[in-house]
């Protein structure tokens, strides 16, 4: 799903383009590896995570241009945990559990594709997400469901720590591995400008002609005015610079 999207292919948001391949990836896995899951058992599992998905859009963000990449394949992976605790038997309180870890842990994301690309490192997020997702699911699934924080406080954090988060790294590829991606080529680079200004200055500075009177004039005394004589050797060319 995520080369697809990067490919330019048709995709279906989940809940963006970007974050596209973690609820599908987690629902074919339990469709497929999971003897009891049915096709309609995977749609109603959409529905919960269509549910948790739009709870976070109107109370938070799922842009990665507004709050990192945090609200993106955080949100996601909230989804795929949702649904994936859904299809585990789980109930209601422990869905909400699952959603609010998956989130939790993601807080502080940045958004930082390399050349501005949903390529990388957005591809390999989506699969440590889907990952992830069902570990809290399973987690969850362990649990009595008594947890301090709800996912209602999970999503008030994402979006205060996304307003918190530098614009350099929300999706403008300023910083991040967007800045240090290939830094062997870059130090190369950066050497080669230093020889260069290196080699200017030089030519720079070897340039400079400075005349002192008569360019002929091989001598010349200077008469402080008090006192003290300073002789000066000096061609047409000042070796001040040298």
């Amino acid at each position: 799903m995520s080369e697809n999207n990067a490919g330019g292919e048709t995709v279906v948001t989940a809940p963006t383009c970007g974050a596209c391949g973690i609820v599908p990836g987690v629902l074919y896995f339990l469709r497929h590896h999971t003897d009891d899951v049915t096709d309609e058992d995977v749609i109603d599992a959409l529905a919960v995570a269509g549910v948790i998905g739009n709870i976070t859009k109107v109370n938070a963000s799922i842009s990665g241009a507004e709050a990192g990449c945090q609200a993106e394949v955080g949100t996601a992976c909230a989804m795929a945990a949702g649904a994936a605790t859904f299809l585990m038997g789980g109930s209601t309180e422990q869905i909400e559990y699952a959603a609010s870890m998956a989130i939790e842990h993601m807080l502080g994301l940045t958004c930082d594709p390399v050349k501005g690309l949903v390529q990388v490192p957005c591809i390999e997020r989506n699969a440590m997400a889907a990952g992830r997702a069902l570990e809290c699911a399973q987690y969850a699934l362990m649990t009595n469901t008594f947890h301090i924080i709800s996912f209602d406080e999970v999503i008030m954090t994402m979006i205060l720590t996304g307003e918190d988060i530098e614009d350099s790294l929300r999706e403008t590829s300023k910083a991040g591995l967007a800045q240090t991606y290939n830094l062997d080529e870059l130090a190369r680079k950066q050497r080669i400008n230093e020889m260069k200004s290196r080699l200017m200055g030089i030519q720079r500075r070897n340039s400079i002609n400075m005349q002192w009177g008569n360019e002929d004039a091989t001598k010349e005394t200077v008469k402080e005015s008090e006192g003290g004589v300073i002789d000066l050797e000096r061609s047409g060319t000042s070796d001040l610079f040298a």
